[in-house]
């Protein structure tokens, strides 16, 4: 009907009233098609600390759980949905002699074959970061927490097991090991006991909560008859940590043995001294001071 309508306005020249036709009465009665509107869904994403994965979680109990009761502590420790002190209550009596061998299990299988961890799929792998350096720092913490609250010795391992976790390359597991030697009354003793980048990295961890005072000290005791390697490494942190002229002269000292070793040692060393004393306004370096 409309098509008929529209030729007879044609036929008799009536364009203007076409125009008039077209603009209302064809165009508000056409229906075009709807867009639809799409509903925006809101996804809320829970980000939480992912344990090990249960088939790797069986490897590691396998190499480093070697009783029944070592295995059953390790799967809690691994229970990330629960922080340490919602564990701790929950575990029986004496619980801390099997973290203990737990913990000495780990540093073992870690050291023989990083407890069964191989690399994911694009080959990556840090060995500072596997499972077993994951579980040891948890339960260190775990230890660390209930000597804090009781004050009880038996939760501080032995030095030679703590020592051992200085060299992991991990910063957390370093951080709770200084917390135990430094209960122990050992800090000193077991910075002697490592060298090269592991003394660095563990002076450099310390700084953040020791003295200035305190942290010569440390830094003394570390470069104590060190070898040429670690007393680079050492001095090449040495410029990140405070200390004043007279700390920095005592530290010199400590370096003086290095002077007839090995000529590129020696240079390195009195280069990086020289560095530090310029930019803080130091009159001394090693060439000053080890005469």
């Amino acid at each position: 009907m409309k098509g008929f309508w529209r030729k007879v306005l044609l036929t008799m020249g009536f364009a203007p009233l076409l125009f008039l036709f077209n603009k209302y009465y064809l165009l508000p009665n056409y229906d075009a098609p709807k867009t639809p509107v799409k509903k925006e869904k809101t996804v809320v994403i829970k980000v939480e600390e992912a344990s090990a994965p249960k088939s790797e979680l069986k490897v590691l109990s396998s190499k480093a759980a070697k009783k029944s009761t070592e295995a059953v502590l390790l799967e809690r420790i691994q229970n990330f949905s629960k922080n340490i002190k919602e564990i701790i209550p929950s575990l029986k009596d004496e619980w801390q002699e099997e973290g203990k061998s737990l913990l000495k299990n780990l540093e073992d299988c870690q050291g023989r074959d990083f407890c069964g961890m191989q690399p994911d799929e694009d080959g990556y792998f840090d060995e500072s970061e596997t499972h077993a350096r994951k579980t040891q720092v948890r339960l260190l913490e775990m230890l660390n927490q209930s000597f804090e609250e009781s004050g009880d010795k038996k939760f501080l391992l032995d030095s030679e097991v703590l020592s051992s976790f200085l060299k992991s390359g991990n910063e957390r597991l370093i951080l709770q090991t200084f917390k135990q030697l430094k209960a122990k009354g050992e800090l000193k003793s077991a910075l002697s006991r490592i060298s090269g980048k592991d003394s660095a990295n563990a002076l450099m961890l310390l700084s953040k909560s020791v003295s200035k005072e305190e942290l010569v000290e440390l830094i003394e005791e570390a470069l104590q008859g060190s070898n040429g390697y670690t007393a680079v490494s050492v001095f090449e942190v040495l410029g990140k940590l405070q200390f004043d002229e007279p700390g920095f002269e005592a530290v010199l000292n400590r370096v003086c043995h290095l002077k007839n070793g090995l000529p590129q040692n020696w240079r390195a060393i009195d280069g990086l001294s020289s560095k530090i004393a310029k930019e803080r306004g130091f009159k001394i370096n090693a060439k000053s001071v080890c005469q």
